[in-house]
Formats: structure tokens, C-alpha cells, sequence
């Protein structure tokens, strides 16, 4: 999604609104330097996977319910298959979580992480910001941009060209160009694109 280059070791990593997804269990096993932040991070594991269990019929339902928004593949032919492959991710997760529950996974949530300035040399936020636009304003979209680069020295945000709500492309354009911030951006074309839309990652 992102591009990342192949060996990721020598840099400092934020996966920011991370949620319950196995990117930073697995780049860890790679010997990458990662870390994960997310407000569901204040439940216990126990807490987490009962919240997971209850949740997964209602995820693979709502899928199905939406299935003109994805874009199927060989891999990922169908929302039951996509259940599927979320599900392994959460397991990974989980079983990474119930180990290092207090050490690679911090609670915490834009616009306001806890983190000191330059912490990390790249931030990545994937799917949260950009998309959800009748929940998150443009103010909003701002701080939490000025928030990222006051933590990271780069940042990286992946989100859909077609929000699931009124335009965000408008939104992000002025977010990232926004005087408070100072963040210069560059768009770039996503490697893989599984939601409709989503083809385009900002720099």
C-alpha cells in the first residue's frame, strides 16, 4: 500500500490508528523498529479478543452488504474470504499484543499522540484519516497532520479518492498544504488497491 522499501530496519516506525491488524507483529519479525498506537489499546487482550469475537459476523455482513466498495481478487474473492484474512490478521495481532501488550502497542489517538517531537523517522496512517468524513472535520484533519509531522520526520497516509462520505480529496489537499503544519505533500499511486477508490497514497 504504502511502497515501503524492502528492509525497513535501519528507521524508526509509528503505525498510527493501527488498530487490532498485524502490520507491526509481522515487520517486527522482519527486525524492524515498530510501533503501534490506537485508542482500543487501553482494553486488556481478553477485552480485545472478546470485542474481535463479537464483532466478526457483523464485519463479514457488513462487507457483503458493501461489496460494490471492494475490489475482489484471487486472493480475496469474496467478503467471507476477506473475513477470513482479517481474521488471521487479528489472531497475529492478538497473539502479539498478549505478549508485548505494554511495549509495541501504546494507547493514544490524533490529534494528540504521546510521543516527543521526531520520535520517529516515519509515521504511517492507513485508512483513518481522509476517509471517514462524516465523522472527522477538516479541523480535525489539520491537527492530526500538524501532530503527525511534529512526530515524525516523514509521514505517509493512505485514504479512498472517494471518501465514504461527502468529498475528502478537497479536505486533505487543504490539510496538507496548510501553513500550520508546513508539510509539503506529494501524492503517489498505491501499489495494491483493495477499497474502491483507494488508489492513492499522500506523502
Amino acid at each position: 500500500m504504502f511502497s515501503l522499501p524492502a528492509d525497513c530496519s535501519s528507521i524508526r516506525i509509528l503505525d498510527c490508528g493501527a488498530g487490532p491488524a498485524s502490520f507491526a507483529a509481522e515487520a517486527t519479525a522482519l527486525g524492524w523498529s515498530v510501533v503501534a498506537v490506537d485508542p482500543l489499546y487501553e482494553h486488556s487482550p481478553a477485552e480485545l479478543r472478546a470485542r474481535i469475537d463479537a464483532s466478526y459476523d457483523k464485519v463479514v455482513a457488513l462487507a457483503a452488504r458493501n461489496a460494490h466498495r471492494f475490489v475482489w481478487s484471487d486472493r480475496i474473492p469474496s467478503p467471507q474470504a476477506l473475513g477470513a484474512v482479517r481474521r488471521s490478521a487479528m489472531e497475529r495481532f492478538l497473539e502479539d499484543y498478549e505478549r508485548l501488550e505494554k511495549g509495541r502497542y501504546l494507547f493514544g489517538s490524533l490529534p494528540r499522540l504521546p510521543f516527543a517531537d521526531a520520535a520517529f523517522d516515519l509515521a504511517l496512517c492507513s485508512h483513518l484519516l481522509f476517509l471517514y468524513s462524516h465523522q472527522f472535520d477538516l479541523d480535525f484533519h489539520v491537527a492530526a497532520l500538524v501532530e503527525l509531522a511534529r512526530v515524525a520526520r516523514e509521514v505517509a497516509c493512505s485514504h479512498c479518492s472517494t471518501s465514504t462520505g461527502s468529498g475528502r480529496d478537497m479536505f486533505a489537499v487543504r490539510s496538507m498544504a496548510s501553513s500550520e503544519s508546513g508539510w509539503k505533500s506529494r501524492s503517489s499511486r498505491s501499489r495494491t488497491s483493495f477499497s474502491a477508490g483507494a488508489t492513492r497514497c499522500w506523502w
